[in-house]
């Protein structure tokens, strides 16, 4: 098992020369390219793990919004969200160049550059890295590790990805 706590120093520093940006969304079902995305939120991070830029709003998908029991987005809490082609461009703009870190990231990638393509646009990531199989091949266990996880881009993913930041900061916006 590998130790994630933040070192002595209490300083955690990501990878030099990428630019990492913290990825969930929620969707109306599991095919990108037959259901939709409800809401998306992405962090963009520092060398030092902090926030240097972040992004959050619910999606009108217009269409039902699938199984609410999972994500809690209601018709009536999309109602009056933007479109996705509404927000393509801040969210290209942050995505832009940067490395996507989602757990499940084929899942989370397969919808936006869906949602990419129906706006008429291409999504401007060429690369990502998935928590959930870095996990597995790390033998770490990201649904106890909790709060002890060391800052950096698997303790934002994990805390991002339980639903947290989206669903908090949509929240915060309505």
């Amino acid at each position: 098992m590998i130790d994630l706590r933040a070192p002595a120093s209490g300083t955690v520093t990501l990878p030099r020369g990428h630019r990492w940006v913290v990825v969930d969304v929620e969707t109306s079902g599991v095919r990108a390219n037959a259901h939709r995305v409800l809401s998306v939120a992405a962090l963009a991070l520092r060398e030092d793990g902090s926030v240097e830029r972040e992004f959050s709003s619910l999606v009108d998908p217009g269409c039902d919004p699938g199984p609410v029991h999972i994500h809690n987005l209601t018709r009536e809490r999309l109602a009056g969200a933007p479109r996705f082609e509404d927000i393509a461009s801040e969210l290209a703009d942050i995505l832009a160049g940067g490395t996507v870190v989602a757990h499940n990231a084929s899942f989370d990638y397969g919808f936006l550059d869906a949602e990419f393509r129906r706006a008429g646009r291409t999504l401007p990531v060429q690369q990502r890295l998935c928590t959930l199989a870095l996990s597995r091949r790390l033998d770490l266990d990201l649904d106890v590790v909790g709060d002890d996880v060391a800052p950096g881009v698997l303790g934002v993913a994990h805390v991002m990805l339980r639903g947290d930041f989206a669903q908090g900061r949509v929240q915060q916006r309505l």
